[in-house]
């Protein structure tokens, strides 16, 4: 193939690519860890959201709720003994913190740090 002297080859070089290939299979890869985690949070929220706005007369009854609320949501990081249920009128909520870890590769792993809350309607609070 004869080249004109002005003209230059356009294209990715096979290291380039192999780059853009590896940093593309890296977040995927770390996606694939972290996005199981992120759908289970949004269970657990969607989960004290409809809890809170039951209209469940105690503590009790409202963990019962958050129990198979997580159950259905197919939450296995947190149980409902980790909610903190707060009846008292000024700050009535329910309200979450935890750490979920995923195991990312060998013995190193990605910790992400939850919190959730959602406030009391005045006739779940007792």
């Amino acid at each position: 193939m004869i080249r004109s002297p002005g003209h230059r080859t356009r294209g990715v070089s096979l290291l380039s690519a192999l780059v853009v290939m590896s940093l593309l299979g890296f977040a995927v890869y770390t996606a694939g860890r972290v996005v199981p985690l992120v759908l289970e949070y949004r269970s657990v929220v969607a989960t004290l959201a409809q809890a809170a706005t039951s209209g469940a007369p105690d503590a009790a009854s409202l963990r019962a709720q958050i129990a198979q609320g997580f159950e259905r949501g197919d939450v296995h990081t947190v149980t409902a003994a980790d909610v903190d249920v707060l009846t008292d009128p000024a700050q009535a909520k329910l309200d979450v913190t935890y750490d979920a870890v995923a195991p990312w590769v060998g013995n190193v792993g990605l910790v992400i740090h939850f919190h959730a809350m959602a406030p009391l309607s005045q006739a779940g609070t007792p």
